[in-house]
């Protein structure tokens, strides 16, 4: 259905856009269609139109601000949004509904003007919770809704709303990108700060289908991939990285080889044998944690090849204890943007890293 509906508004968008060229009267759902689908240039001309006959109230002025600022014409774009603003406020005024509010909002903080967008924000979800707004059943709306929590910096409830309008939009594919992004992004910061990083890495990971993004949102997202346990879509999310950029492939290869150390363990420890949280360690620490790790390991190793009478299982549950600790100190030094490289070759144990072996007592 997703594809027939992308064909549909295709075909929908390229009428309209030679009806409008032949003279044809454009109505303000042709030229949403096109802004909505990032078609500004054609945007821009119907919304022009639009507004030279009257027809365009605050909403689609604003959109026409917009439109004109992506298509290399921020001045008329700045003012065009000076009269939009006007404009909206008064429609606020005389009970405007959620698409004023919504625009009307988003006009204050492009003003850098957070207190009255807040203002604006607070009475609109006011108007939804006291029911004097209908309850929202399509995907923009609750999209709206969710923008109008965030302006609040209520994030519980922007990103419920978001969720609802994210599952609308997937159903729609292609018909608002720059919306999805939108709440993917804000969905993203969310599950980050609650340290989820699940959720962090499924919104990143949707944002950048299709080869979209910068190589650090790729690295960012191989990241979230190790940091949520998924040692197998991690090591190839490394390995991409590898491939993007081989002359920057130190960091990538240091940390898939990390992932792979890391699958071996399983489940990586939230502290250091001492207790201390991993999370967040600043790092000369990190540095002195991995070099006593890598010398314990050494002891251990040495001492079992020493003594033909050694325990070696007791020896083994040593470097079970060891190597969790090891791993799990490396990546977060390696997340934190340190040289993992260079530390690991500077502190002799960079064959810990890419040799598994070494954390297995030998047979006699």
């Amino acid at each position: 259905m997703g594809y027939r509906y992308t064909v549909f508004l295709a075909a929908v968008l390229l009428l309209s856009t030679a009806l409008f060229a032949a003279g044809g009267a454009v109505t303000p759902e042709e030229a949403l269609a096109h802004y909505d689908a990032g078609r500004y240039e054609e945007a821009r001309a119907m919304l022009e139109a639009l507004d030279e006959r009257g027809e365009a109230a605050g909403p689609l002025l604003y959109r026409l601000a917009f439109a004109l600022g992506k298509t290399g014409d921020p001045g008329a774009g700045k003012a065009m949004e000076n009269r939009a603003l006007t404009v909206l406020e008064q429609e606020f005024d005389a009970g405007g509904g959620l698409d004023v509010a919504f625009y009307l909002s988003n006009a204050y903080r492009n003003r850098n003007n957070p207190t009255r967008s807040v203002e604006v924000a607070r009475e609109a979800t006011r108007r939804l919770d006291s029911g004097a707004w209908p309850e929202p059943d399509s995907a923009l709306d609750r999209f709206r809704i969710g923008k109008l929590f965030a302006d609040q910096n209520r994030e519980e409830e922007a990103a419920g709303w978001y969720r609802k309008a994210l599952q609308g939009f997937e159903k729609q594919p292609g018909r608002f990108p720059s919306y999805e992004n939108w709440i993917r992004r804000y969905l993203y910061k969310v599950a980050s700060d609650q340290r989820d990083w699940k959720t962090a890495g499924e919104m990143m990971r949707a944002n950048l289908e299709g080869g979209r993004g910068s190589r650090a949102d790729h690295d960012l997202l191989a990241v979230l991939l190790t940091r949520s346990g998924q040692w197998a879509e991690a090591e190839e999310a490394w390995r991409n990285l590898e491939r993007m950029d081989p002359a920057q492939s130190d960091r990538p290869r240091y940390c898939r080889q990390l992932t792979i150390r890391a699958r071996e363990v399983g489940t990586l420890p939230l502290e250091s044998l001492d207790g201390e949280p991993i999370a967040g360690m600043d790092k000369d620490r990190m540095e002195v944690i991995m070099k006593e790790m890598a010398d314990n390991m050494t002891a251990v190793q040495t001492g079992v090849a020493e003594n033909p009478e050694a325990d070696r299982e007791a020896a083994q549950q040593e470097l079970s204890k060891i190597k969790p600790v090891f791993v799990a100190v490396a990546l977060e030094y390696a997340f934190q943007g340190h040289p993992i490289r260079e530390t690991a070759f500077q502190g002799g144990y960079a064959p810990l890293i890419f040799h598994g072996s070494r954390w297995v007592v030998p047979n006699p």
